[in-house]
């Protein structure tokens, strides 16, 4: 292949990835490259384009794994430049004035909350919103889309609720992890909920794409519109879904019957 042609074909493979929520297998790519017949070298620079592209290839261990985006210790993400709306600056703010107890005393705190200290509760709740932005800002790493205000929402809920829930169980746990955990399992619960509603309409654009480019590129090929059948094996989507496209498209993309 020369070079328009290599670019041409790993954009496909990007839009078939990207129409998969980011996903593609090893076989799914070498699907592409049968008739080249490219050695495991070559595909090896294919995967980690593909990474590079924030492309998860199954099988395929790259050099920089996407995790170290979600790994960073809480003490890196403090420092982290997160552009902050008026309003997180005016909350802040206000966090500053409330007095926060260093770690002996929170073990103290806990202890009364366990035993059902109604004053503990507001006082353990103080002594975790400014944690709760910290966490925040670590989950925008990922949070494409989402208002920062909106994730320490989240966040602020969950520790409400996690305190409701300790409060007088007199259970035998480290609130400490048991409270850090149920922020961030609700703000994972938060930015999963949005991920899925972004997929399903990111999906079908990658898919409009994808069918869109193939639709040129067959064109020029073939000097003349391809076929439902040919799309098919071109963007190794089936023929079900091509044809639900083109209805999806209100007519701005039709098949062609062939010779």
């Amino acid at each position: 292949m020369d070079r328009e042609q290599l670019l041409a074909k790993m954009q496909l493979i990007l839009e078939k990835a990207k129409a998969q929520n980011a996903k593609i297998t090893k076989e799914e790519v070498q699907a592409f490259f049968e008739k080249e017949k490219i050695d495991e070298v070559q595909l090896e620079a294919v995967y980690a384009y593909l990474d590079e592209n924030h492309i998860m290839v199954k099988g395929f261990v790259p050099s920089r794994g996407l995790k170290e985006m979600y790994d960073l210790e809480e003490e890196e993400l403090a420092s982290e430049k997160i552009k902050e709306s008026k309003y997180l600056k005016m909350y802040r703010k206000d966090l500053n004035k409330l007095e926060v107890p260093d770690k002996e005393n929170r073990k103290e705190l806990y202890k009364e909350l366990l035993d059902g200290k109604e004053a503990a509760k507001q006082e353990v709740t103080h002594a975790w919103l400014k944690k709760v932005i910290t966490i925040a800002k670590g989950y925008m790493k990922r949070a494409d889309g989402i208002i920062l205000d909106d994730l320490i929402q989240e966040g602020n809920i969950g520790l409400l609720l996690c305190v409701e829930d300790l409060f007088g169980s007199k259970q035998d746990v480290d609130c400490e992890s048991v409270i850090r955990d149920f922020i961030k399992k609700t703000m994972e619960t938060y930015l999963d909920e949005n991920q899925i509603l972004a997929d399903q309409e990111n999906t079908i654009i990658a898919k409009e794409n994808l069918l869109a480019k193939a639709m040129k590129t067959l064109s020029e090929d073939l000097g003349r519109v391809a076929t439902v059948s040919e799309l098919s094996e071109y963007t190794k989507m089936t023929e079900e879904e091509i044809e639900d496209l083109m209805r999806l498209s209100k007519d701005s993309m039709k098949a062609g019957k062939g010779e």
